[in-house]
């Protein structure tokens, strides 16, 4: 290894800095790209801390991912990226206590009453 190391020579082409960008794929509030909005299959009550702990640890987001309560049974899910949101759109089906998730991705600018981006975290 040492008479490896003694022949290791750097020339002037390879003395040069690299650069690291930032990852552009995270979210901003304002991003719906990385919101679901989700709705189970049942009009029996659950217990929704439960429901997103579980749903959280299933989905075993590398970024993280909010849930909030919107009303009418419906939940808006709140992704930091885009390999996160598209795991779960591309896996599944999903449920939780045999009740199926059914999820929309395109939100398409339309307004969710009850909604402010802002009520998810800072």
């Amino acid at each position: 290894m040492e008479n490896m190391m003694e022949n290791l020579v750097i020339s002037g082409d390879e003395d040069e800095d690299l650069v690291f960008e930032e990852n552009r794929e995270e979210t901003t509030h304002g991003d719906l790209d990385f919101y679901l909005v989700g709705r189970f299959l049942t009009d029996k009550d659950y217990n929704f801390n439960i429901m997103k702990n579980r749903m959280a640890a299933i989905w075993k987001s590398n970024k993280g991912v909010l849930f909030k309560n919107i009303g009418n049974g419906r939940m808006l899910v709140q992704f930091f990226h885009r390999l996160d949101i598209n795991r779960v759109m591309d896996g599944g089906p999903w449920s939780f206590d045999n009740h199926p998730l059914l999820i929309h991705r395109e939100l398409g600018g339309r307004e969710i009453r009850g909604w402010d981006p802002k009520i998810l975290g800072n």
